[in-house]
Formats: structure tokens, C-alpha cells, sequence
């Protein structure tokens, strides 16, 4: 899986004020990124601390359609957003 560049296409297609909220040590990388014409699809893997961040707080909020999956064995989060143009 490629964090990197999805953190990146991320950024460009986000904005660059997600900086910190990727340098937060609870965000693990961006597993998906996707855009059309009328929507953005991101799915971000995570631990718990990253709802302490208000910048992910912000994009939780922002976002259209927000869905979250827990994996017990790891400990992490999956979290899936779609925002609308």
C-alpha cells in the first residue's frame, strides 16, 4: 500500500492545512483517495488518538458521508468520507 502518495494526493486535492493532522503520530496514512466530477472519496486508516485532532474533528465535520470500521485485532480505524463539490 502506497501511505505516501495517497498523503499526498490527499493534500493536493484537500488542501494543505491537512499537514498536521498527517504529522499526527495516531494517523497512519490515507489507504484511498478518489475524486470525480461531483464527488471526493478518502478512506483514512488510524488509531483512536486521531479524534483528539481538530483537524481530522474538522474534516469529520466537513465531510458528507462518514463511515467508520474498528479492527479489533490491530486497534485501528478505518474511516471513509465522501465530500461533495
Amino acid at each position: 500500500m502506497n501511505y505516501l502518495n495517497n498523503n499526498n494526493t490527499m493534500k493536493s486535492i484537500l488542501g494543505n492545512n491537512l499537514e498536521l493532522m498527517i504529522r499526527d503520530v495516531s494517523f497512519i496514512g490515507c489507504k484511498y483517495i478518489d475524486e470525480d466530477v461531483d464527488q471526493i472519496y478518502v478512506v483514512i486508516d488510524h488509531e483512536f488518538g486521531l479524534y483528539k485532532n481538530d483537524d481530522f474533528e474538522d474534516m469529520l465535520d466537513g465531510a458528507d458521508e462518514v463511515s467508520e470500521e474498528y479492527d479489533r485485532q490491530s486497534e485501528q480505524y478505518e474511516t471513509q468520507l465522501i465530500f461533495n463539490k
